[in-house]
Formats: structure tokens, C-alpha cells, sequence
């Protein structure tokens, strides 16, 4: 949404659909390393730091967005940084989680973990989009509206806090004995 506003909102880059959607390419591929980075640090220290160092990258990355970057170049580095966080938080999740639940309720909490996230996923899109229409300005010929900087901006501050509260989370994690006896990722 932010690469396709137009330039007159001051905040978008004007971008088509097929372009804008080719920026997070890059993402996507420096992303492919986050899983075996994750699996490995999980394996050398335990899933909790893993976890952990996801979560601050993540948060970085939400955190410097909200500087509203002007540049392609700039929107493409945050999509890096939150796509390679967010993906090492994804598959450290249920090594945390098998590691945290007796083994014979394990394929419960797996499943139970994959049903809240698409419901936090489902309901986090909403409260985005209607943060991005609580702050809009009208297309000169009247007919549409696009977010303002400022639902931008509060939009990204939402996401980058919840990214610090995961990073709590995180950090409250417990260090389990059992973490070292799951299988690498």
C-alpha cells in the first residue's frame, strides 16, 4: 500500500501493483537464510535466543519503518530486515513450543499455535486497514481516498509495538532442559 499511493500523498512511491509486488522479492529470498539461521542458533544456544534475536531483528525493522521511507531502495532494506526477523520467529515457534509441552500433547499445540496465529493474522489485518482509513486524503478528482503519513505512521507504530512486546515474551520464555533434546530445525 505504501509503495502503490501516488506521490501527491507525500508518502507513497507511485508504484504499479506488479512493481511494488516485486520489492519484496529480495525479501523473500534473503529470507530463505532465516530458517537455517534460526535452526542453527537454536541449536548452538536454544530456541528461547533464536526466538529472542528473531524478535529484536523484527522489531528493528518495524521500528525503522516509521521513518516512512521515500526510497525504493530504503523500502526495500525494511522489507528485508522485518521479513528476515519475521521469518526467523516462524520457524522458531514450534521448536519452542515442543520443546515447552509434555511430548505426547505436542501435535495439540502445534495445531493449537497454528489456529491463534491465523486468527491474530485475520484480526491484525483489520485493525491495520482500518488504522489506514481512520487518516485519509481525498484523490484531487474526488473519487478515491488514500492513508495520510500519519496512518501510516500509526499503523507502524502498532505493529513495531507489538514486536517489542514479543520480544517480553521472548525474553520470558523459559530455558528449558528439554530444548537441547529436539531435533535441530
Amino acid at each position: 500500500t505504501l509503495a502503490q499511493a501516488p506521490t501527491w500523498t507525500h508518502v507513497g512511491l507511485g508504484l504499479s501493483a506488479t512493481v511494488a509486488g516485486l520489492l519484496k522479492l529480495p525479501s523473500n529470498i534473503l529470507a530463505l537464510g532465516a530458517g537455517p539461521l534460526a535452526g542453527w542458533l537454536a541449536q548452538r544456544h536454544n530456541s528461547r535466543y533464536a526466538m529472542l534475536v528473531g524478535t529484536v531483528i523484527v522489531s528493528i525493522g518495524w521500528l525503522t519503518a516509521t521513518v516512512l521511507p521515500d526510497q525504493i531502495w530504503q523500502v526495500v532494506l525494511m522489507l528485508c530486515v522485518i521479513s528476515f526477523g519475521a521469518t526467523m520467529g516462524t520457524a522458531t515457534v514450534p521448536h519452542v513450543i515442543v520443546g515447552a509441552v509434555d511430548m505426547g500433547r505436542t501435535s495439540e499445540a502445534v495445531g493449537l499455535m497454528t489456529v491463534i496465529r491465523g486468527l491474530f493474522i485475520a484480526v491484525g489485518s483489520q485493525i491495520v486497514a482500518v488504522m489506514l482509513a481512520s487518516d485519509t486524503l481525498a484523490t484531487p478528482d474526488g473519487h478515491g481516498q488514500f492513508p495520510t503519513a500519519a496512518a501510516f505512521r500509526m499503523a507502524m507504530m502498532w505493529i513495531a509495538g507489538l514486536c517489542l512486546v514479543s520480544i517480553l515474551a521472548a525474553w520470558a520464555l523459559p530455558r528449558g532442559q528439554r530444548d537441547k533434546a529436539v531435533p535441530a530445525m
